[in-house]
């Protein structure tokens, strides 16, 4: 466990991540077997890109990718984490899991619609919702690597606060949720290309890397000073 116990900020530490991730990795493999798991109906039910397959891994995929970057963040303060506190971090990262993913999955889902009204009807009307729905996708979904962790690692805190300070952090420094999201999308493409068996070690890492990603951008949580818009630095 971490020397202060502290579990609401400070950046990332490598060795606390080193130190606990070993005696974790039970916890950490059971939890990307849990997310894969709750990919299966999505992708049985609506198989492809589509809206329906994006609100449905709101509801499934993202609650159980909370738990297990909830324990992740643990890992980089040097805690040891069980398959028994996965468990009890499911349920309650449930409804702040799935209340973050449906603000990424509506606009992505409105984007789907479009591209598939402009692919049939070739209409140049439809460019312009699908290109403020794209961008919409973009942006709250790089917020939302920092506002997910920060959401399940302070559950008092209101929505709109860790997504106000989400997005104030990330507008000032988007590297590490680019960095977290281009991992997500390679381990996407390594599991359709290479093989599905890497399916099981995907989630893990990127959970580490989204609570690294939120610690390195957001470090004090949602109690890091926000400066005023309109002042100069």
């Amino acid at each position: 466990m971490s020397a202060d116990g502290d579990t609401t900020g400070g950046p990332p530490d490598l060795r606390a991540l080193f130190s606990g991730t070993w005696h974790s990795l039970p916890a950490v493999l059971t939890g990307s077997v849990l997310v894969c798991a709750a990919a299966v109906p999505v992708v049985f039910a609506s198989p492809g890109p589509n809206p329906v397959a994006a609100v449905l891994a709101a509801v499934l995929v993202t609650p159980a990718f909370a738990a297990v970057v909830a324990l992740a963040d643990r890992l980089w303060l040097g805690d040891d984490v069980t398959v028994r506190e996965l468990a009890a971090a499911v349920p309650s990262c449930w409804r702040r899991g799935t209340g973050a993913g449906l603000v990424a999955a509506v606009p992505a889902a409105l984007f789907l619609v479009a591209h598939e009204m402009w692919t049939q009807t070739a209409q140049p009307w439809l460019l312009v919702p699908m290109s403020v729905s794209g961008a919409a996708t973009v942006v709250a979904t790089l917020v939302l690597v920092v506002a997910l962790p920060t959401s399940v690692r302070e559950p008092a805190t209101p929505h709109a606060r860790v997504w106000i300070s989400a997005a104030y952090a990330v507008a000032r420094r988007p590297v590490p949720p680019i960095g977290a999201v281009a991992l997500a999308g390679l381990g996407v493409w390594a599991c359709v290309a290479l093989s599905a068996s890497v399916a099981v070690l995907v989630p893990g890492a990127v959970a580490l890397t989204t609570a690294a990603a939120a610690r390195t951008t957001l470090p004090c949580g949602t109690d890091t000073h926000l400066p005023d818009p309109r002042t100069r630095s």
